[in-house]
Order: structure tokens, then sequence, then C-alpha cells
């Protein structure tokens, strides 16, 4: 894919994703009430928080010629997992989920679930070596 298709894409993805996430009440999610009040702040912040996340993904995917079916992609210290919710937007194959709070992986797929959009797999460590962690699961 382009660039310039690339950047179509992210932005056309990060347009639905925003419309997924609005209809969510944070209070009505079965996560921490840290993550409550965390997601209720980048719910109400949506515009920019999302504008963030598909800068980041421009800058990861420009100069990538793979299919999105075939890219793996790790969103390492994921917190909220929008980050994500959009790599999984864009059709990206495999999404990992990674933070070093358990609490913080359960409530990712909480958010995930009330957005219709999960990552392939949730994990909670401290990763000193995410490309050996990728190697070890095939």
């Amino acid at each position: 894919m382009s660039r310039s298709d690339w950047e179509s894409k992210i932005r056309r993805e990060a347009k639905e994703l925003s419309v997924k996430l609005r209809v969510i009440n944070p209070s009505s999610i079965d996560i921490s009430e840290y993550n409550q009040r965390y997601l209720k702040d980048k719910l109400e912040n949506l515009e920019s928080e999302l504008a963030k996340d598909a800068h980041i993904m421009k800058n990861v995917l420009r100069d990538c010629e793979k299919p999105a079916a075939d890219i793996v992609f790790l969103d390492y210290g994921g917190g909220t997992s929008f980050l994500s919710l959009l790599a999984k937007q864009l059709g990206i194959g495999t999404v990992i989920y990674n933070d070093i709070y358990d609490v913080s992986c359960r409530d990712a797929q909480g958010i995930a679930e009330s957005a219709g959009c999960r990552a392939d797999h949730y994990i909670e460590v401290v990763m000193t070596c995410p490309r050996k962690w990728c190697h070890l699961q095939g």
C-alpha cells in the first residue's frame, strides 16, 4: 500500500473508530474505577486522542509494503487500547496489546468488547525483548 493510501485509510478508519468509541459509557463497562476515569478523560478528548494515534500509525506504516493482513503490531504500554483498536480497525493481521498491569489488560479487553474491535492477544508482562516473545508465539 502506498503512503497516501495508508494515510487515507488511517483517516477513514480513525473516524469509524471514533463512532464506535463515542457510544461507550465508561461507568457501564466492567472495568476498574481508575480506568473508568481514564477512559472518560480520553473520550472527552477523543478527536485529539485519535489524531495522536493516527499520527503514530502513519509513522509506523508509511513505508510498509506488506499487506495489512501480514503485519504484526505490538502496542507496548497499551493503556486504554485505543492504538490497538485503531490497528485492528485498519485490518492489521495480528495486534498484540501489552501492559505491565494485569488490571489494564483486563480493562482493555472490556473496552475493546464495548467498541466491537478486539486485539488478538492481551499480555501482561514487562517485555524486555518483545521480538523474542513474538518469535516464541510462532
